[in-house]
C-alpha cells in the first residue's frame, strides 16, 4: 500500500514501525484500535483478520481505498473491542493501541488531532487495558502515567524522528519480549543491522536450496525437533 508518512503521530517512519513489528508475537487476529494511516499495518505480514477501528470518518474512508482485505469500524476503540473479541473466542488476538499522546508529554502544547484524547480517556484506556484478557501492545511517549498504570508490564524504548526533533518512543507489552514473531522481515535493532541479518539469511538460504534433496530433508527434520 502506498506509504503516508504526514500523519500527526503516524508510525510509517524509518526505524519506527520495525520497532514495534519486531515486538509483535504471532497471532490470528490483529486489532488497531487507534488506526490512523497505521504503518505498523501497513507494514506489517497481513493477518488471519485484521480490524481497524477510528472515530475519524475521513481515516475510515483513507482505508477504504487503501485495503479492502481490512474490516473497518467507525467509533470509539473501548466501545467497539468488546464485540470483536467475542467474536474473536479461540483465536490469537493482539490489539494494538496508538492513542493520541498525553498533552503533557508533547514538545509543541497545542491540539493536533481530530479527536483529541484527555487525561481521563488515557486512564479509561490503561484500565481497560490491564483487564483484556488477550496480548496487548501500546505507543506513546515514556511518562509517569502509563509507567505507573501499566506496572509490571514489559517495555521497549526506541529513538524516532518526529516533526520536533527525535524522540524516544516506548512501546508497553503485557506479554514477555516474543520470541515467535508475526513477522521477521525487519529483525534487527537498526537499519545496519537487518541488513546484516537478511544477507545472513540469503546466504543460508542460498546455500541450502543447493543441497542435495535428501540432506535437505535431514536438516527440515532435524530442525522440526529442535
Amino acid at each position: 500500500m502506498r506509504s503516508n508518512n504526514s500523519y500527526k503521530g503516524g508510525k510509517a517512519g524509518s526505524g519506527v514501525y520495525q520497532n514495534i513489528i519486531n515486538h509483535l508475537p504471532e497471532h490470528d487476529i490483529f486489532i488497531s484500535a487507534f488506526a490512523g494511516h497505521c504503518g505498523v499495518t501497513r507494514n506489517k505480514k497481513p493477518s488471519y483478520i485484521t480490524y481497524l477501528i477510528d472515530r475519524s470518518s475521513s481515516v475510515i474512508e483513507y482505508w477504504k481505498i487503501q485495503d479492502s482485505s481490512v474490516l473497518l469500524r467507525h467509533g470509539d476503540c473501548l466501545d467497539i473491542i468488546p464485540s470483536l473479541l467475542k467474536v474473536s473466542a479461540g483465536n490469537d488476538v493482539l490489539i494494538y493501541f496508538d492513542p493520541p499522546y498525553l498533552f503533557d508529554t508533547r514538545s509543541h502544547k497545542r491540539n493536533i488531532y481530530e479527536f483529541e484524547y484527555s487525561e481521563s480517556d488515557h486512564l479509561a484506556l490503561i484500565q481497560y487495558a490491564i483487564s483484556l484478557n488477550c496480548n496487548v501492545c501500546i505507543s506513546h511517549y515514556p511518562c509517569e502515567m502509563y509507567d505507573v498504570g501499566l506496572q509490571g508490564w514489559n517495555t521497549h524504548d526506541f529513538v524516532a524522528m518526529t516533526r520536533s526533533g527525535l524522540r524516544t518512543e516506548r512501546i508497553y507489552m503485557n506479554y514477555e519480549k516474543p520470541v515467535k514473531l508475526q513477522d521477521y522481515s525487519y529483525i534487527g535493532s537498526d537499519y545496519r543491522e537487518r541488513e546484516r541479518y537478511k544477507r545472513t539469511t540469503n546466504n543460508i538460504l542460498n546455500k541450502f536450496k543447493r543441497m542435495d534433496p535428501l540432506l535437505k530433508n535431514s536438516i527440515l527434520q532435524q530442525l522440526q525437533n529442535i
